[in-house]
């Protein structure tokens, strides 16, 4: 730290030597902490974009329905439920499913085809007759029958979307071909969905489906149900409401119905408050990162106090002395931001192993970094208008 009042590179870089660990420490705290900021506000917008996915369903012409058991449940109880439901004036179509959509978290396997010579993801989901219309959704080729689960176990059949069905056999035609997955060795393909998630993109290729033709449980049942255009969805509720009442023992069975805009409005109040979650993480990092700044600044001044006095006494004007500080500080978040963009690029790679999404965006990057220049300035300016408050005669006092 020199007399002159024009700032030198050269004195900040020797007092950074000086005082290593100090500034080790502070330079590990900013590049951990701009990793973390990056990839929280990454999984954040990701969660963020997941509430918006389009799940290519009539959010309020699909019907979903969680049937459970409250008593002693009937082997045929299923069919006359579905059958209840069919009967509806309102229903176009309705079928049994073992998941719904945006129901429970499943994991992907992985699925082979001839024309293929590395495995693709398939979420594989489980289904009943009629389970595409059920869906509202056209079908290419044809939809699950009842003979289909009767063959379930001796030659599996399935609905595929139009992303898996690229994904396996690019530009030929999906019909009637075939795939195996982990669990099935030989499955054909008897339909072909438009696009088709039942989870969000927060699952990776989640567009890329297979609905297996299968039997499904009766405790819970889960049904889809698809109403005709033109029907409100509160009149829709109430009609499938009251016809599973009417098809059911009293006291048997417990219900849940709602539309799929009310489970995509639940799941967006779940996603919103994980964005809460994120933003809370990255107030704890900068907070932790302003502590550090302001400590160790406030260190360097009452250490350097008979060095600000000479160089007050030598002509240095008090903003000088500000400025120094100021600039060291700034120095020394820099170092640990350069060190900071090599780690978030590093724990972006780890991260994408898990969901492969979250694709790093130097936007945020940016965002970061002036976050923690702006944090680390602040933090600095208290003690540095201390320092600059020294008086001359400090320096002969302290000698």
């Amino acid at each position: 730290m020199t007399g002159r009042p024009d700032f030198e590179i050269g004195p900040t870089l020797r007092a950074i030597q000086h005082k290593r660990a100090a500034f080790v420490t502070l330079v590990l705290e900013v590049a951990c902490g701009l990793a973390v900021v990056v990839n929280v506000l990454l999984l954040g917008d990701w969660l963020r974009r997941g509430t918006h996915d389009d799940l290519g369903l009539a959010l309020d012409r699909t019907v979903l329905v969680t049937a459970r058991a409250a008593g002693p449940v009937a082997a045929d109880q299923g069919a006359r439920e579905l059958a209840a439901l069919r009967a509806l004036p309102e229903v176009t179509a309705a079928a049994q499913v073992g998941d719904l959509p945006l129901g429970r978290w499943r994991l992907p396997e992985q699925a082979f085809s001839g024309a293929r010579k590395t495995p693709a993801v398939v979420w594989v989901l489980r289904g009943g007759a009629q389970v595409g219309a059920g869906l509202g959704l056209p079908i290419t080729g044809r939809d699950l029958t009842e003979a289909d689960l009767a063959e379930a176990s001796s030659h599996p059949r399935a609905l595929i979307t139009w992303a898996l069905a690229r994904e396996l056999y690019g530009d030929a035609d999906p019909v009637g071909q075939r795939f195996a997955t982990s669990h099935s060795a030989s499955v054909e393909v008897v339909g072909v969905l438009p696009r088709y998630s039942a989870l969000p993109h927060l699952a990776p290729r989640a567009d890329q489906v297979a609905i297996l033709a299968t039997g499904v449980g009766l405790s819970p049942a889960h049904y889809v149900v698809s109403t005709r255009p033109g029907t409100s969805a509160r009149h829709g509720l109430a009609a499938v409401r009251s016809a599973l009442a009417a098809g059911s023992p009293p006291g048997a069975r417990l219900f849940e119905v709602r539309t799929l805009r009310q489970e995509r409005e639940l799941f967006t109040r779940t996603a919103r408050g994980g964005s809460w979650v994120f933003a809370f993480i990255i107030v704890v990092v900068l907070k932790l990162a302003l502590i550090g700044s302001l400590a160790m600044s406030s260190f360097l001044v009452s250490e350097r106090t008979r060095q600000i006095g000479i160089r007050r006494a030598l002509g240095a004007r008090r903003i000088d002395i500000v400025r120094y500080f100021l600039v060291e500080n700034w120095l020394v978040t820099t170092i640990g931001l350069i060190a900071g963009v090599a780690l978030t690029v590093v724990v972006n790679y780890f991260v994408r192993t898990i969901a492969p999404e979250v694709v790093l965006q130097w936007r945020y990057v940016l965002y970061g970094a002036l976050a923690f220049w702006v944090t680390g300035l602040g933090a600095a300016l208290v003690p540095a208008l201390r320092a600059a408050q020294t008086s001359p005669s400090v320096a002969s006092r302290t000698v």
